[in-house]
């Protein structure tokens, strides 16, 4: 298995792997990852399938994964919520999809969401607590095969947002200032989703500029910090 931080994840001239798993709490990574693993795959809705671990039998999503993809050269098979595995029962029920990723259907392309789980070193687990040995399983197997890559989509740290803001303008062929990244920081703070809606309508807005400064976040109308309630508190007092 690849294992893939979020700030490297790319899928270049349709090279599809056979499994990914996304695992981690940042939702922003995982929709965007998910999107663009979607793109790739160019599956229409009668070659995509989306199942919920906690409403779905093993069976199901195996016979999904083994179906020839009509009209089209993939198959897309999405299950969400991969460590919902409640019982002992669902677990022996599993072991087939631990199989299915040692050798997996090369007509189809299985994305494994685990927003509760999250990758240690060079291996995905579940937490806060140990995950159940089905769950486990398919961990081990996914960290086993060579067709398989595992993306981290943890929330980032404080410390580390800064270097995401750049890279987003970077996307955009623009570089930011230091007093830019700050003031996105601290109008956003770590929401992501807001970072990069924020960020594309700044760089909409100096489309014609290749260095975004402090100036530039305060000439657009939206960013310009309104009086909250403990401001006019203030004014009042």
């Amino acid at each position: 298995m690849a294992f893939i931080q979020s700030g490297d994840f790319k899928i270049s001239g349709g090279d599809l792997s056979p499994v990914y798993l996304l695992a981690g709490n940042e939702t922003y990574f995982i929709d965007k990852f998910l999107q663009e693993i979607t793109a790739a795959v160019g599956a229409d809705e009668l070659n995509k399938e989306i199942f919920y671990l906690a409403d779905s039998a093993a069976s199901e999503i195996l016979n999904a994964l083994e179906t020839l993809p009509f009209l089209s050269q993939k198959r897309l098979i999405i299950v969400k919520n991969m460590d919902e595995i409640n019982s002992e029962l669902e677990e022996e029920n599993f072991e087939g999809l631990s199989n299915y990723v040692k050798n997996p259907n090369a007509a189809s392309v299985l994305v494994l969401l685990c927003p509760n789980c999250k990758i240690v070193g060079k291996h995905p687990n579940k937490y806060p607590t140990p995950p159940k040995s089905a769950l486990k399983e398919i961990f081990s197997a996914c960290s086993k095969s060579k067709s398989s890559q595992a993306v981290n989509c943890m929330k980032l740290y404080e410390n580390q947002v800064g270097a995401f803001i750049k890279n987003e303008f970077a996307k955009r062929k623009q570089s930011v200032s230091l007093e830019a990244v700050e003031m996105i920081k601290e109008e956003n703070g770590q929401d992501l989703l807001q970072i990069a809606n924020e960020i594309e309508k700044i760089s909409l807005f100096a489309a014609s500029k290749k260095n975004i400064t402090n100036e530039d976040i305060e000439a657009i109308g939206g960013y310009t910090k309104e009086i909250n309630a403990y401001t006019l508190a203030s004014e009042i007092e």
